[in-house]
């Protein structure tokens, strides 16, 4: 599957009511947003989630998550692909305090299911050996978060020309530098306590000292894009250079456009 150069990720979109689910699904396929990324929901199953951005839309992927110990992922999965054209692709999440290893118990469901999953429609969540080596032999690709352009580098190193690198940054839309940094601490608090990531960014260079209160400056200045639609694209540029093959811009809620990530980013998509 092609997912185009970029995607976009924001809180907003999980929220959305069914009917203005398909409205902004007709909007983000024609402000030029190649895939749309779902986060995993608690309150419904894929086929739901994916449905609101499927149905009326022609060329736009959705990418939508699943955790690694869901027991929905089966269930109506293959009719979706059949009815849309193989658009739709499953991301495998773990959820914090859980292991990596659960993905594995997660593709074999996949395997087994009554549709099962195909091995070329669905990504791993992460960035640690387990999940790249799951990647090579068992997805279309690995979906790293909270990582740098050095992090893809080694990555792409390690994997060689497959499978496939969809990297997820984190957006924050404000030119001025206190403002977005505050944003991104906000965020990437409780992810730089996760040891996976903090592995993964220790491979490259960090220490201890850069993931105390959000993260240091140096830290935010690699993981996060930040200002305009002028550096954001540079900094795709960095990541797409280092060997991703998509990018996902993860629009993180700020000021007014907490729920409306999409727009805000429109030119960068366009």
């Amino acid at each position: 599957m092609d997912l185009g150069r970029l995607g976009i990720l924001s809180d907003g979109l999980g929220s959305l009511s069914d009917a203005d689910a398909a409205t902004v699904a007709v909007e983000l396929e024609e402000s030029g947003w190649n895939t749309v990324w779902l986060p995993p929901s608690r309150g419904r199953s894929i086929h739901t989630n994916a449905i609101r951005f499927l149905a009326r839309t022609r060329r736009l992927k959705v990418a939508v998550g699943a955790y690694s110990n869901g027991t929905d992922i089966p269930s109506g999965r293959g009719a979706l692909t059949d009815a849309y054209n193989h658009r739709l692709l499953v991301h495998l999440n773990v959820e914090r305090d859980r292991s990596v290893h659960d993905l594995a118990v997660a593709l074999d469901t996949l395997d087994r299911g009554p549709r099962p999953v195909a091995q070329d429609r669905r990504l791993l969540t992460g960035s640690g050996l387990t999940v790249m080596r799951l990647a090579q032999e068992r997805a279309l690709g690995i979906r790293p978060e909270i990582i740098t352009p050095a992090g893809i580098a080694a990555m792409r190193s390690y994997l060689g020309d497959l499978p496939l690198i969809a990297c997820v940054i984190p957006v924050v839309p404000f030119t001025n530098a206190d403002t977005a940094r505050r944003v991104a601490r906000h965020f990437l608090t409780s992810s730089l306590a996760r040891p996976e990531c903090a592995l993964t960014l220790r491979q490259v260079g960090y220490t201890d000292a850069d993931f105390h209160f959000g993260g240091s400056d140096r830290l935010l200045n690699e993981v996060v894009a930040w200002g305009g639609a002028g550096s954001i694209t540079e900094r795709i540029e960095q990541f797409v250079e280092s060997g991703a093959d998509h990018i996902v811009l993860h629009h993180l809620p700020c000021g007014a456009s907490r729920y409306d990530g999409w727009r805000v980013l429109a030119d960068v998509a366009g």
